[in-house]
């Protein structure tokens, strides 16, 4: 009975053993020069770049590796993956990103690094960090049923995410938004802008909070869907009164408000989500139940 108990362990030590590399790998697959640019091309690519030699590679790998098989389900709904570089095998590539320290983590999304992580490298720090990004770079298949992306964090880090034409409706769709359309040039949003950052800070874990430069970016700033005030703020289709800021509910089911300032207007965008005027905006005219 021992012997067979022994056995017994010593067989799942060994099915362990040969299953783990192989979910790793594929979790987190080792790029080279020849398919480097054509992975990260893609949604958001989370890269560890490192070598086998470095003790703080050796100590990192089954953070990692624990990290890229926790999240493997991200590629599928949330175009968020993981992958490495080997710096020894590919000492030119890793010289091309500018890599000199191990490891370094860099995120890419579409081909371009957008940032690298600089935090501690602990379980809980890098899972709240790419819980940020994943949010932030968030690519979910149009096809895809809404209930498998999971939790998609809002207002992670507490600052302003910049919406452009691109990323418009792929991060809005996930919400509440509270969002700033604005112009450069303006005075008013000029004078807006360390309270809009302040009010991000506040509602770090409860609002996402965005800006939108309505200068490059005219086909998502919203049209008013009174008529008489249609002339007021757009003038050949560009919003000409700045800053308008908008709190941005998910649809079927928008959630009623109470006044911001005294008569809000309502607006939709050209999705189906509910808008409020907020003509002028701080910490203090916000509902106390988002604060």
């Amino acid at each position: 009975m021992f012997i067979r108990n022994i056995l017994s362990a010593v067989v799942a030590i060994a099915a362990c053993t040969s299953i783990t590399p192989v979910d790793a790998s594929a979790a987190s697959p080792s790029l080279t020069a020849n398919n480097f640019e054509s992975t990260i091309a893609d949604g958001a690519t989370f890269v560890k770049f490192y070598s086998p030699d470095c003790q703080h590679s050796q100590k990192l790998a089954p953070t990692w590796e624990w990290l890229a098989i926790e999240h493997k389900d991200w590629q599928r709904t949330k175009g968020f993956k993981f992958a490495e570089v080997d710096c020894l095998e590919q000492g030119d590539l890793c010289e091309n990103y500018d890599i000199v320290t191990y490891p370094t983590m860099q995120l890419f999304y579409k081909g371009k690094s957008v940032t690298r992580y600089n935090a501690r490298r602990t379980n809980e720090k890098l899972s709240e960090f790419i819980a940020a990004q994943a949010a932030e770079y968030i690519n979910a298949p149009a096809n895809l049923d809404r209930k498998e992306v999971g939790e998609v964090k809002i207002n992670a880090l507490g600052k302003v995410v910049a919406l452009d034409e691109e990323s418009y409706d792929r991060r809005t769709e996930f919400g509440p938004w509270l969002v700033e359309y604005y112009a450069p040039w303006c005075g008013h949003c000029k004078a807006l802008a360390p309270i809009y950052e302040e009010l991000a800070m506040a509602l770090k874990g409860k609002v996402n909070v965005a800006k939108v430069d309505c200068t490059v970016n005219e086909s998502i700033c919203p049209l008013p869907s009174s008529q008489s005030l249609l002339s007021t703020l757009r003038t050949s289709g560009v919003v000409r009164m700045f800053p308008l800021s908008f709190l941005t509910m998910p649809t079927p089911s928008p959630r009623s408000l109470p006044p911001l300032k005294s008569n809000p207007k309502s607006f939709t965008n050209r999705s189906t989500s509910t808008l409020l005027l907020i003509p002028s905006l701080s910490a203090n005219s916000l509902p106390r139940s988002l604060l």
